[in-house]
């Protein structure tokens, strides 16, 4: 498996990765929009009893009342419960998204350093074939020079 298909896949799973974290942040954020509304509807219906107490409230009414504000505080603590998961989802798909993210880098960090060492060797090999060149050329000037002296 070459590094440029490892690097590619990790990519593809970062991607991945940050996909899902919307969807769970959108979850999230749609649970926390509900637990906001019932926060506001609950509060309301508490001022509108206590409201109502101080006015003389018929005792039949404010039973009735009472029965709904304890079966939207329910409702409100299982929102908030849901909430919470969706939250520890969240913050679980952020730790995936971080790791996804770091691997990437360590890949793309390879990839750099081995791009590095080709290109050295590439010059190395360069540098030895100048070398060679420049010797075999000093040896033929030298057999030269030498066949002239004899």
């Amino acid at each position: 498996m070459s590094l440029k298909t490892v690097l590619d896949y990790r990519r593809h799973l970062e991607e991945q990765a940050r996909v899902e974290l919307a969807g769970v942040a959108y979850e999230l954020d749609t649970r926390m929009d509900v637990v906001r509304a019932l926060e506001c509807e609950l509060g309301k219906l508490l001022e509108d009893i206590a409201r109502r107490k101080r006015q003389g409230l018929p005792a039949a009414e404010g039973l009735a009342l009472y029965r709904f504000a304890e079966s939207l505080a329910a409702n409100l603590a299982a929102a908030r419960r849901e909430a919470e998961v969706w939250r520890v989802r969240n913050e679980q798909q952020e730790i995936v998204l971080r790791e996804a993210a770091r691997d990437c880098r360590v890949v793309e960090k390879l990839d750099a350093r081995r791009a590095k060492e080709q290109e050295q060797q590439g010059e190395h090999a360069a540098q030895q074939v100048n070398d060679e060149a420049g010797i075999r050329r000093w040896r033929d000037a030298v057999k030269v020079v030498t066949r002239d002296d004899s």
